[in-house]
């Protein structure tokens, strides 16, 4: 009875184990595809819409700005 259910749960491990890891697998075959499919239709709207790409880039300069401008580059005191 003991080794029946040792067996039983070490099967069970195996076979949890092997099901995460192609799980895991899917998950990350799903984020490429959709990661991929992502980037396809913004440059598709960029290239649709070229104002856009210019707005974004813009955006994107005023964000680095706006995280970069807190920074103190001056010398301390003394």
């Amino acid at each position: 009875m003991t080794a029946e259910m040792i067996e039983k749960f070490m099967d069970s491990m195996v076979r949890g184990t092997l099901n995460g890891i192609c799980l895991a697998f899917w998950l990350m075959c799903l984020v490429g595809v959709w990661k991929w499919f992502f980037g396809v239709m913004k440059r598709a709207l960029f290239y649709l819409f070229p104002s856009l790409k210019e707005w974004a880039e813009n955006r994107s300069r005023m964000k680095e700005k706006k995280e970069n401008g807190n920074d103190n580059d001056t010398k301390p005191f003394g």
